[in-house]
C-alpha cells in the first residue's frame, strides 16, 4: 500500500501533508530520548499561508527542518505532493529540493563571505535553468530589484559590506530565485533591527502575491504571526508547546477564541 492509499485523498491533493510526525534525539547521558516534535499532523495547500508560533524550545524550528528535508522524522509521514519526502530519489528529489526553500534566522551566517552577491545568487539560476546563461546577470539584477535593492549598488558587493536587513533581503532573493512552491521562513526577522522587521515580512508577502508562494512563517512572536497572516489575507495559525501542536485553525478564530491555555498565554503576552 503506497502513501496515498494509506493516508487518504487529502495527502494526494495537499502540497504538504504531515501525519503524526515525531522527532526524537538520543542525548548522551540521558536515559530517555529528547522529544523535539511529538505527533504533529497538519497540511498545506498551494498558495496557503501558515504561521507556526511557540516559545524557544517548543520544537518549531525542528519541525521546519523536517519540512525542508534536513531532519528525518523518527516516526510518522512527511509527504510532499503525496510522496514521502525522505524516500524521494533522482529527479523527484531534485524537484522537491527546488520546490521547498528555507530562509534562515541568521543572515550573517547564511551567506558565504568569500562570494559577491552575484556569485551567491547566480549558481541556483544556472543549476535549474531558470534563465539562459547569458541572461544570468540580468536575472540576478531583477531579483535584487524585487527585494528592494538597487542592483548597481549591491550586485558586486560582499556580505560584510551589507547591513543585517540587506543581507536578509539577499537571502530572500536567493530562496525565491528558483520559484519555490513553499518557503519555510524560520524566525526571519529575529536578528533584524526592529524598525526593519515589518518591511522584511511585507517582502515575503509580496512574493506570495506575485508568485503564489506558500509560506510557513516560524516565530516566537504572536503579534508578528498575526500581522503576517492578516496582512497576507488570512491563513492558518499553528501553536506549538513542548513538541506538540496544541492548537491550529484560522488566525482570526484562534486569536478571538483560543481553546488552549498556552495559546491564551501567548495572546495575553501581546496585550499586556
Amino acid at each position: 500500500m503506497d502513501e496515498l492509499q494509506e493516508v487518504g485523498i487529502q495527502a494526494k491533493t495537499s502540497l504538504l501533508y504531515f501525519d503524526n510526525v515525531s522527532v526524537h534525539f538520543e542525548i548522551k547521558g540521558m536515559d530517555k530520548p529528547l522529544i523535539a516534535v511529538d505527533g504533529v499532523s497538519f497540511s498545506m495547500n498551494d498558495g496557503e499561508l501558515a504561521a507556526l508560533v511557540g516559545e524557544s524550545g517548543s520544537g518549531k524550528s525542528t519541525l521546519g527542518r523536517v519540512v525542508v528535508g534536513l531532519q528525518k522524522p523518527t516516526s510518522g509521514k512527511a509527504l510532499f505532493r503525496g510522496k514521502d519526502i525522505y524516500k524521494l530519489k533522482g529527479k523527484a528529489f531534485l524537484e522537491y529540493r527546488r520546490s521547498v526553500q528555507l530562509v534562515h534566522q541568521d543572515p550573517y551566517a547564511a551567506l558565504n563571505p568569500a562570494l559577491t552577491i552575484y556569485e551567491s545568487l547566480a549558481p541556483a539560476l544556472r543549476r535549474w535553468n531558470i534563465v539562459d546563461k547569458k541572461d544570468t546577470r540580468k536575472a540576478v539584477s531583477s531579483m535584487l530589484e524585487f527585494v528592494g535593492l538597487r542592483p548597481e549598488n549591491y550586485i558586486d558587493k560582499y556580505p560584510n559590506q551589507l547591513s543585517g536587513g540587506e543581507r536578509q533581503r539577499i537571502c530572500v532573493a536567493r530562496a525565491l530565485s528558483v520559484r519555490p512552491k513553499l518557503v519555510v521562513a524560520d524566525e526571519p526577522v529575529t536578528m533584524i533591527d526592529v524598525s526593519l522587521r515589518l518591511s522584511i515580512v511585507d517582502l515575503l508577502l509580496n512574493s506570495k502575491k506575485q508568485f503564489g508562494t506558500s509560506y510557513i512563517f516560524i516565530t516566537h512572536d504572536m503579534a508578528l504571526a498575526r500581522y503576517f497572516l492578516l496582512k497576507g489575507g488570512g491563513g492558518k495559525l499553528m501553536v506549538m508547546e513542548n513538541g506538540k501542536l496544541v492548537e491550529m485553525g484560522d488566525v482570526e478564530e484562534v486569536i478571538n477564541n483560543p481553546k488552549h491555555e498556552y495559546t491564551k498565554k501567548l495572546i495575553e503576552s501581546v496585550t499586556e
